[in-house]
């Protein structure tokens, strides 16, 4: 009896020395209608991946702020003992930092570039990678002689003949 209170009430030999297998050769060689399409399988998986690593990319953006955001104050950035001094312009740099925030200072001139704010991300050409995994399914699918069971040609009242 085990924790699921299912009791064990008799067992038979099975006649032989194993599990029957039948194998169905698929080609001469009795490989699978994968094996051929493992680089194309790769390359869907990687862009499935570098997707992926897009969406992580974008979600650990850098805010860019360009213009003059310093709000320390003017004294010396370590004190004697050679510690940062609290809310001096290194300690803000750091904080900033710290924040995932990044600043590109105008160098404080009436003339300088005008403040900005935006976040940093990687571009991704979705429609690109989209167009590319498309291309990869049906090379799989063409390859391997399997119907795409997803097209909406698949289903309906043709025979398995007319598939073919």
């Amino acid at each position: 009896q085990n924790e699921k209170g299912l009791t064990l009430l008799d067992f038979e030999d099975y006649a032989f020395d194993g599990v029957p297998i039948n194998e169905f050769a698929n080609n001469e060689d009795r490989t699978g209608a994968y094996e051929p399409v493992l680089d194309s399988i790769d390359a869907y998986d990687l862009s499935q991946s570098e997707l992926a690593n897009y969406q992580q990319d974008t979600m650990d953006a850098i805010l860019l702020i360009k213009g003059n955001p310093y709000t320390g104050t003017a004294q010396n950035d370590l004190d004697e003992d050679g510690n940062i001094v609290p809310n001096s312009r290194l300690a803000v740099s750091l904080a900033f930092k710290k924040a995932r925030i990044m600043i590109l200072d105008d160098k404080p001139n009436p003339n300088g570039s005008e403040p900005d704010a935006k976040y940093l991300i990687k571009e991704y050409d979705s429609e690109g990678a989209e167009t590319y995994k498309k291309r990869l399914v049906n090379d799989i699918l063409r390859f391997t002689f399997t119907p795409d069971t997803l097209d909406a040609n698949f289903s309906g009242t043709q025979s398995g003949e007319s598939m073919k």
